[in-house]
């Protein structure tokens, strides 16, 4: 069965849909970007065809709420394509991401000075996606006996047992991933809680097993749709632009605004470029049926049936759960402010250099509702490990590995640097742009872009532009493969004079709860015949003595409730845990290289066709100085689109199909 699992990001292109499948970018959010296109001297050819050339972007997403230079109708198609990942030997069944983009945009003119842009965009994707992370011999991604789990043991305790048969399904190869993941698991540990490599029964067959592997799950296809507008009025030496749009999906929907300006000054020569953004965002997931079974929390004792939404709603205040019948929805809000101030100045009729700063400030539900951090619990009372012998010299403890769900902090600051340099080169009319991003959060992840392209035209109408960019971040303070704590995953509830304290499974939220009477005081005296239950005595408990009511102090004579009795139990002490925690290969340490081409033509009466294609490798390994995060499943992708712009103002088609195209490559290079 094929299940949702994403992340609503900010609506901004296709770059939106590519964050959420580990696409290499800003980390996860960025701002937006309301840099105009640059002015030029008309009189200065081949300044222009300098900034044409290097600072077009052919075969990306136009910049939804960007001014129009000239009436003009486009549309646009991409394709992402993701690579299987490296899961250390595993070959997962399912298919890795895909996404498809469409784009139509119209530009108009409403008077000489007050001009227009209308768009929708429609992005869809599918396709296996981490859920969680975990050491190899925890078996995530082995296959599924049954697709919902019903019966599944955790180191002799059934945790997962909604029916009480106390069934566990047998000991698989883990070859393959199967049609859930699995988010629960046992792990042998040395002294220094080190996960040792085990077979499929999971008796010790070596050393320490440092290999993490993420646990796949299948997204069924998820679609969004956007559509924004954008009007900018020119006065004399300055431009203000206002826009704004709506973005919807299944499960998140954002409303967003922002309104910019821009300044010439030193006879058009510098560009000065501001602007402000609001986003106001809201998720409504409803929990993965696959994985919520699989996840203990507080809030989620589906299996004995008394849901707690209580803890979660106490403890968060930018979201709530409500429980459901087969599974939770997750209600969350968030706010998104940001700000950029950036200058432009044409050094002389060859060279321009471009600076700007950015801010955002996110506010409100950031974690994923659809990722999951695994935990290894090492509970001192079930402890079995013996050392001795060989390979198993080093076995010390016996663990429960356990999934949680994403904790994040609800707020996030980042900052960005932006530097560009264009260069034309008179020998070939062609340009060389030089870019570099500098991002950081105070979430503690640190990223640097560096990119270059090279734009060449070719004979009157032909354009080939080869480029280059490599990625490197760090992680985030809380990112983390997995957690390691000393302590069960829960504890028995014992009163220290009645005993063991039990509830009624069939009605486990009515809040009253039962013990035996170990004193033998219960009048009449209990007739251990099973028979004597039929005449209304008090019912005998599985220790030969009376079920007493703790509330009200007196015998239970209800047979079929004693046999609904279990004993009542505690959840694992949360505060032994950080307050945040996360294992979104998206966070952690890493790096990414690509390489792409585009190739444009023009044809008569202002129509242009457009061909790009682009390969990534993303590894963690790439990233700069090492250290990168060993559970990013390393895996490779490639990106193709195919655009068309018709120009619907034929006099002056040169220029503003070239402004058009300076002001797509001046967005797309700042993140979006």
């Amino acid at each position: 069965m094929a299940v949702t699992r994403k992340r609503g990001i900010r609506p901004v292109s296709i770059r939106w849909v590519l964050r959420l499948m580990s696409r290499v970018a800003v980390p996860l959010t960025s701002f937006q970007d309301f840099n105009q296109t640059e002015r030029t001297s008309k009189q200065n050819a081949s300044l222009k065809k300098m900034m044409f050339a290097a600072m077009a972007l052919p075969g990306l997403m136009m910049h939804p709420a960007s001014a129009a230079e000239g009436d003009a109708v486009s549309a646009q198609y991409g394709l992402y394509q993701e690579g299987e990942r490296n899961l250390a030997g595993v070959k997962s069944k399912f298919d890795p991401i895909q996404a498809e983009s469409i784009h139509g945009g119209v530009k108009f003119t409403l008077t000489d000075f007050l001009k227009g842009a209308l768009n929708f965009s429609q992005d869809a994707w599918s396709g296996a996606t981490p859920i969680a992370t975990a050491p190899l011999s925890a078996r995530g991604n082995r296959i599924s006996a049954t697709h919902v789990m019903t019966g599944a043991s955790v180191a002799g305790v059934h945790i997962h047992d909604p029916e009480g048969t106390g069934e566990v399904l047998p000991a698989v190869p883990h070859g393959m991933t199967g049609a859930s993941p699995y988010l629960y698991s046992t792990l042998k540990l040395d002294g220094q809680y080190r996960p040792l490599l085990t077979d499929n029964d999971g008796a010790v067959v070596g050393g320490v097993d440092t290999n993490l592997v993420h646990t796949m799950s299948s997204a069924s296809r998820e679609i969004r749709q956007q559509i924004d507008f954008n009007l900018s009025q020119e006065l004399n030496k300055s431009t203000v632009d206002v826009g704004g749009g709506l973005s919807r999906e299944r499960d998140f929907d954002s409303l967003f605004g922002n309104v910019g300006g821009r300044w010439d000054f030193n006879r058009k020569l510098t560009t000065l470029n501001t602007g402000i953004s609001y986003t106001y965002s809201t998720t409504h997931a409803t929990l993965d049926h696959d994985a919520v079974p699989h996840i203990y929390e507080p809030y989620m004792f589906m299996y004995e049936r008394r849901g707690d939404n209580s803890i979660y709603n106490n403890l968060h205040s930018t979201s709530y759960m409500k429980l459901g019948q087969y599974s939770p929805t997750l209600y969350g809000k968030r706010e998104d402010w940001g700000m950029n101030l950036g200058v432009t100045q044409i050094l002389n009729k060859g060279a321009l250099l471009k600076s700007s700063v950015g801010y955002v400030r996110n506010a409100g539900y950031l974690s994923n509702p659809y990722k999951a951090v695994e935990v290894v619990f090492v509970d001192p009372l079930l402890q079995k490990g013996q050392a001795g012998g060989n390979p198993a010299a080093n076995y010390v403890y016996d663990a429960q590995v356990v999934a949680l769900m994403d904790q994040r902090p609800d707020l996030r600051n980042q900052g960005t640097l932006n530097l560009r340099y264009v260069q034309h080169i008179d020998a070939t009319d062609a340009a060389l742009r030089l870019d570099y991003r500098y991002f950081q959060d105070d979430w503690g992840i640190k990223s640097q872009t560096l990119e270059t392209q090279w734009v060449q035209p070719l004979w009157d109408k032909w354009t080939i532009s080869p480029r280059l960019r490599y990625y490197t971040q760090t992680a985030a303070d809380f990112y983390t493969p997995y957690l390691t704590t000393r302590q069960g995953v829960f504890s028995y509830v014992t009163d220290p004079v009645n005993g063991p304290i039990y509830i009624n499974t069939q009605s486990p939220t009515n809040g009253i709860r039962y013990y035996e009477d170990q004193t033998g005081a219960v009048t009449p005296p209990i007739d251990p015949n099973p028979a004597s239950r039929n005449y209304g005595q008090p019912v005998v408990g599985l220790h030969g003595a009376a079920v007493i009511n703790q509330q009200t102090g007196l015998p239970v004579n209800d047979q079929t409730l004693v046999d609904a009795l279990k004993q009542d139990t505690l959840p694992f002490d949360r505060k032994k845990l950080p307050a945040y925690y996360s294992s979104d290969p998206r966070l952690s340490g890493f790096g990414a290289l690509s390489a792409g081409i585009t190739v444009s033509r023009r044809f008569s009466k202002g129509i242009k066709l457009e061909f790009g294609y682009e390969r990534m490798k993303h590894a963690s390994a790439l990233k700069l100085n090492g250290g990168g995060s060993g559970s990013y499943a390393d895996y490779s992708s490639y990106l193709l689109n195919v655009a068309l712009t018709i120009d619907l103002d034929s006099a002056g088609r040169i220029d503003h199909v070239m402004g058009d195209d300076i002001m797509m490559g001046d967005h797309m290079m700042n993140g979006h």
